[in-house]
C-alpha cells in the first residue's frame, strides 16, 4: 500500500520499514519527496489516483466532501485526515495519535474498497461517509 503523506511525519517512515510482524505493510512517502508538494488538491487527488496511493492529511479542505466526492469517486482515492480538537492540538499529539492508530488505519485501509475517507485522532478512527 503506497502512502502520500501531507502530515510531516517523516519519521514514521523508516518505522514502518523495520515493521515486520505487521501483517499490513505501508510504503510513506511525503509528497514533497515526489516533487509534488506544493500542488493543489485537486491535483494531488489525481496523482494519488495513478499511483493507487492512500491521502493522509489534516487539510481540513480534504473533508469538504461535496467538493471533492465526486474526485474521490473518479479517482479511486482513499483519504486518511485527522482530526483536530479545536485546533489546539500540538505536534506530538498528532504523532502520537497516528502511532497509536496506525495499525488499525492499516488494517481499515487493506479490507476496505475504495474510495473511502478514514478519519482519525486521539480517541479511535472511523470511517466518514463519502
Amino acid at each position: 500500500m503506497k502512502i502520500f503523506q501531507l502530515i510531516k511525519l517523516r519519521g514514521l517512515s523508516i518505522i514502518e520499514k523495520s515493521n515486520h510482524k505487521s501483517q499490513y505493510k505501508g510504503e510513506i512517502i511525503h509528497t514533497k519527496d515526489l516533487n509534488i508538494g506544493d500542488y493543489i488538491d485537486e491535483d494531488l487527488i489525481k496523482v494519488a489516483g495513478n499511483q493507487d496511493a492512500i491521502i493522509i492529511t489534516q487539510d481540513k479542505d480534504f473533508k469538504h466532501f461535496k467538493h471533492y466526492k465526486e474526485l474521490y469517486k473518479q479517482n479511486n482515492v482513499a483519504v486518511v485526515m485527522y482530526r483536530a480538537y479545536n485546533g489546539k492540538d500540538k505536534y506530538w499529539d498528532k504523532v502520537i495519535a497516528f502511532v497509536n492508530q496506525w495499525e488499525k488505519i492499516k488494517k481499515m485501509s487493506a479490507e476496505t474498497e475504495r474510495p473511502f475517507v478514514i478519519q482519525f485522532d486521539t480517541k479511535g478512527v472511523c470511517f466518514l461517509k463519502v
